[in-house]
């Protein structure tokens, strides 16, 4: 029963996108505001996509608490805009997972996790002014230096200032949702998270942008994030500092102590479609920073880094990307050394992705990872493999 009920699913999932296709055919982006409520709905933007995923992560040596586990996802997007009617416009995204296999009973719910079939991933109310400012609030997509994901929140980003983009905000809860995973949104600290970002480019070549993000009975931290560029080479720059809350405990009911990290990143073009990146991450010898990133980050490259963000991390990376032919090419090694035992986990990323039209493509990724955490059953290799419709 619970089989036919899946495929059920899966197939009421795949007429409605091609129902949603081709009324998308008959929608635009917004050219111009809408005269009356009646064309902010009939020239309202639809979006959405559809995806195949799976994964595979493969232990070296297995026990009851690390079995190796794989799964397969379908996914499904849809997403609508109203146009903009006097400023404002409502938006909503739905987000939609059908289980296509697992290898072991759990692996889909747990290993991922997918804690949701379907998802309210966005539901929002938006009002802006072309180059002047723009707030939307509800549930949203951010990228914010400390905000990814989806976001529970307000978010006001303020451009009337030449060369200045001001960000002020506040997020309540948080959610990551995907063709690898969905999450239902939760709250990382108790009572959510303000932020003020200011990000300057009025000096040639350079932006700066520094923060301020307080989260309260939790944290406050400060930071300043600076980016140079000249012809075919890239300079980052970046460091937070936090005060953590005395009272503040995380889930395992510990002190978490006071948090800082530094950043620094190289990038050069060296030909044409060839380019090569080198960084170093490193954390405080006290308090790391993982409670800087509960409501998500931007910093870690590499595809599992499980020890980047923890006490005393330092974190070398090296990587090298080249396209032919249409097919991106990338490799990636990172190698963490933290903990007062000077504890190691080295990471190799080998990607791959295609572009067959702007709408379709598909992508591999193969993690290696090797760790002294426990020799036993920490290595392990992670293979993910898409396939992704948008429009």
């Amino acid at each position: 029963w619970k089989r036919e009920k899946m495929k059920k699913s899966l197939l009421l999932s795949a007429i409605i996108f091609s129902q949603t296709l081709v009324f998308a055919t008959e929608n635009h982006e917004h050219s111009k505001e809408a005269k009356n409520l009646g064309e902010a709905i009939s020239e309202g933007k639809i979006s959405g996509g559809l995806a195949l995923y799976g994964q595979n992560k493969d232990f070296k040596v297995q026990n009851d608490a690390n079995q190796d586990f794989a799964y397969g996802n379908a996914h499904i997007t849809l997403g609508y805009e109203t146009n903009p009617l006097y400023g404002f416009s409502l938006g909503s995204e739905f987000k939609g997972n059908v289980k296509l296999g697992e290898k072991n009973r759990g692996d889909y719910v747990y290993g991922a996790p997918f804690q949701n079939e379907v998802l309210l991933s966005q539901g929002f109310i938006n009002y802006g002014i072309t180059d002047i400012l723009n707030l939307r609030v509800g549930r949203q997509e951010a990228d914010k230096e400390w905000l990814s994901d989806n976001q529970e929140a307000a978010i006001l980003d303020v451009s009337a200032i030449k060369d200045t983009l001001i960000s002020v905000g506040y997020s309540r809860k948080k959610a990551e949702t995907g063709i690898d995973l969905s999450e239902h949104f939760y709250k990382p600290t108790e009572k959510g998270i303000y932020f003020f970002e200011a990000e300057n480019s009025s000096l040639e070549n350079v932006t700066l942008k520094p923060y301020v993000y307080t989260a309260p009975e939790a944290t406050t931290f400060y930071g300043l994030k600076g980016n140079f560029e000249v012809e075919n080479f890239d300079l980052v720059l970046h460091y937070a500092i936090s005060n953590v809350d005395s009272d503040y405990r995380n889930e395992d009911g510990n002190i978490v102590k006071d948090n800082s990290i530094f950043h620094t990143e190289a990038n050069l073009e060296i030909i044409e479609n060839l380019n090569t990146n080198i960084g170093y991450i490193k954390t405080d010898k006290k308090g790391g920073a993982d409670l800087m990133t509960a409501y998500g980050d931007n910093i870690s490259p590499l595809e599992e880094g499980n020890y980047v963000y923890d006490i005393d991390a330092r974190t070398y990376y090296a990587g090298v990307s080249y396209t032919i032919a249409d097919i991106e090419l990338g490799a990636l090694y990172g190698s963490t050394k933290y903990s007062e035992d000077a504890k190691k986990e080295k990471e190799f990323n080998l990607t791959a992705a295609h572009n067959f039209t702007e709408e379709l493509s598909a992508s591999l990724v193969w993690a290696n990872i090797n760790s002294d955490e426990n020799e036993e059953y920490s290595n392990y290799n992670k293979y993910l493999a898409s396939v992704e419709y948008k429009f």
